[in-house]
């Protein structure tokens, strides 16, 4: 889902699965404040749940909105699970409403300029939080070093050698290729992201 006018993947049904996607350039082009998200997750069914898997967000923090947000109009209770991901560029944190139940576990978050990186469960999560597992297992903050990120070009999201997030990720449920159909893994273990290195 490259340089889309508005928001990036939108999902409403319960039991829907996002998995080894690409998101970025989302929004008007224009920067500034926007309501445009690369994920947008909402749902009026109590119990509901989504999956993440193997997602790469990237977004340009001069577009002044969240990378992604989930229950932000507090519609029902649902769980979201975020394993595997790379959320990476935005001005705004990744945000869970408080009605929304997290699993997010092995992801990379890399949001510039601000110790602040995820809303959920009713506070927010500094990098100090992230690193130390309280977010859950296997999350890091990091610059993921893709090759060449974009905002209205074409970019290139594979990661590059010298990346921290290579072999950071787990092989739970994680899909047995990659966006390029790579197998999974190449190295020790699972990379998160679209892209396997």
């Amino acid at each position: 889902m490259a340089n889309n006018s508005c928001d990036g993947i939108k999902l409403w049904g319960g039991g829907s699965k996002v998995e080894n996607c690409l998101i970025y350039g989302t929004g008007d082009g224009i920067g500034g404040d926007s309501p445009w998200a690369g994920l947008v997750i909402e749902e009026e069914n109590n119990g509901d749940s989504f999956e993440i898997i193997n997602v790469t967000i990237h977004d340009n923090p001069a577009r002044r909105a969240y990378s992604m947000y989930a229950g932000y109009n507090q519609l029902a209770d649902i769980t979201i699970t975020m394993r595997n991901c790379i959320i990476s560029g935005s001005y705004g944190a990744a945000y869970f409403g408080p009605r929304v139940q997290t699993n997010v576990e092995y992801n990379v978050f890399h949001r510039p300029n601000n110790t602040i990186q995820v809303e959920a469960n009713g506070r927010e999560y500094s990098i100090g939080d992230i690193n130390a597992g309280l977010l859950g297992p296997g999350n890091i903050y990091a610059n993921p070093q893709f090759i060449s990120p974009a905002w209205g070009s074409t970019g290139d999201y594979h990661l590059a050698d010298s990346s921290p997030a290579i072999d950071t990720g787990t092989s739970q449920n994680a899909p047995a290729t990659d966006l390029d159909y790579t197998p999974r893994p190449q190295g020790t273990t699972h990379d998160p992201g679209a892209y396997e290195k």
